[in-house]
């Protein structure tokens, strides 16, 4: 039976969505310089105080998110009106989409940016204007302004960016807000990389009723396996929000693990301490080596190998090594760049030694 008919006909577009199937490689077992994880192991004296601690209700139990709603509320200075929980960033973006986004309704995004924007956008079926950065990663924030419309519905923006690792100044973040407001649009700023950068914009949320903040505990925090993030808005979106999400926002293990993360901060401004020698040492080899690279805000960082033949030798040599990294060929002028996420200086001097394989 044909089930791509009329009656079906949300399989027409659908079908046109190109999605990977989830890698089936352990990621366990290699050194993971690719997905911008936190890819040394938390200390063992704080692993044994979160299993000593964990109940078998953690498993069992459906969850309750009153502490954790408490301890990022106190964390960010907010009340707990402007927060909703949700299972990543990811899933705070797509809450965006449901909530404000109709077939044809315009939208504004970056490009290229974090992948599930442009899926939603296709989703949803959006009509997406795209703002390409240009060769040196550079983006013209005048672009943006001029595609703001009546028409416009929603401005999503990340920053920093992945994966060029780059900002929007906070000047032009206000213009493109401002602008957005005038013309009755909604501004989604994703601070998926808040931590290894420290400005923020959500403490603008009660002057501008148009911006909505996404943040995630996938990166400094390190939590990527657990599935969790936030959105930050004014009460009455963060009300609206609340009537899309799921019966229970995430786990109850995953709220129970978050709570400890917030109540131990210390775990998290170590690594993003670490993290950051980590590059200072990494650039200092870059430089020696006369090895190109762009500066960021992230946890990562792209680097020049100059030509193709040094490129595929290093993913050959990778490979070897059981180190996890790709290229970046979506990004204008990087047909040789590959991107690796950054670390304490003894992971640094992992991929120092593929490197010097491979010049």
């Amino acid at each position: 039976m044909n089930y791509n008919t009329s009656k079906h006909n949300n399989f027409q577009y659908i079908d046109k969505i190109f999605r990977k199937k989830s890698n089936e490689v352990d990621r366990v077992k290699y050194f993971r310089f690719d997905r911008n994880e936190r890819i040394a192991p938390f200390p063992n004296k704080f692993l044994n105080k979160l299993k000593k601690n964990l109940k078998s209700e953690h498993l069992t139990s459906y969850p309750n998110f009153k502490t954790l709603y408490n301890l990022i509320s106190k964390d960010l200075k907010l009340n707990k009106n402007n927060l909703l929980l949700t299972a990543g960033s990811d899933i705070a973006i797509k809450k965006c989409f449901e909530l404000l986004i109709k077939k044809n309704d315009h939208i504004i995004t970056i490009y290229p940016t974090y992948g599930m924007v442009d899926v939603y956008a296709k989703i949803f079926r959006a009509n997406q204007k795209k703002i390409y950065y240009k060769e040196q990663l550079n983006l013209d924030i005048s672009k943006i302004l001029k595609n703001i419309n009546k028409k416009t519905k929603l401005i999503i923006l990340a920053n920093p960016n992945s994966p060029t690792g780059t900002i929007i100044e906070q000047k032009n973040l206000l213009n493109i807000i401002k602008k957005a407001s005038s013309m009755n649009a909604f501004v989604l700023i994703d601070e998926c990389y808040y931590g290894f950068y420290k400005e923020t914009f959500a403490k603008k949320i009660h002057k501008f009723k148009n911006l909505i903040i996404s943040r995630s505990l996938s990166k400094a925090y390190g939590l990527a396996g657990c599935r969790i993030g936030y959105l930050i808005s004014n009460k009455n979106l963060i009300k609206r929000f609340i009537k899309l999400k799921s019966m229970h926002e995430i786990s109850y293990f995953s709220a129970y693990t978050a709570e400890s993360f917030f109540k131990n901060r210390k775990v998290v401004n170590d690594y993003i301490f670490e993290v950051k020698k980590g590059l200072i040492y990494f650039k200092n080899f870059l430089n020696k080596h006369q090895l190109y690279y762009f500066n960021t805000y992230a946890n990562f960082i792209l680097v020049d190998f100059k030509n193709q033949k040094i490129f595929k030798k290093m993913l050959k040599e990778a490979k070897k090594m059981k180190i996890l990294i790709h290229g970046e060929p979506n990004l204008p002028g990087c047909r040789n760049f590959i991107k690796f996420t950054l670390g304490p200086i003894n992971y640094m001097k992992i991929i120092e030694k593929l490197i010097l394989k491979c010049i």
